[in-house]
């Protein structure tokens, strides 16, 4: 008769089991995306930093005022740093972006509000 007992638990036992599995396939789900988000993010973000700052490098040309340049940097969602010109150094714009191991620039030189050169260049 102990086993009569023992067989009508069982149906709880089964109940358990589904639960068990939804839970497993959860931390599944939720270890693959953690996983997921921490190798594509980085990835993504790099290769968008990357084209945005060659975009907004393509649009500079030597002789053309740098009225403007740091409102399209912005709107490229570029940071923008400016600097002063010191002695023989001319003042420079530098838009950069990226992850932080993996940065794009592109630094402009001016003079008298005019272009003068620029560069474009990744640091690691």
């Amino acid at each position: 008769m102990n086993k009569a007992n023992v067989s009508s638990s069982s149906p709880v036992n089964e109940e358990i089991k589904p639960q068990s599995k939804r839970l497993r396939h959860i931390k599944i789900f939720v270890l693959l995306f953690i996983l997921f988000a921490c190798a594509i993010y980085p990835i993504l973000k790099i290769r968008w930093a990357l084209n945005r700052v060659e975009s907004f490098c393509s649009q500079v040309t030597i002789g053309m005022s740098v009225q403007g340049l740091e409102v399209k940097a912005k709107k490229l969602g570029l940071n923008v740093l400016r600097f002063k010109a010191d002695g023989s150094r001319s003042a420079k714009i530098t838009a950069w972006e990226g992850w932080t191991f993996a940065r794009w620039y592109c630094v402009i030189e001016h003079t008298d509000g005019k272009v003068v050169g620029k560069e474009n260049y990744f640091i690691d």
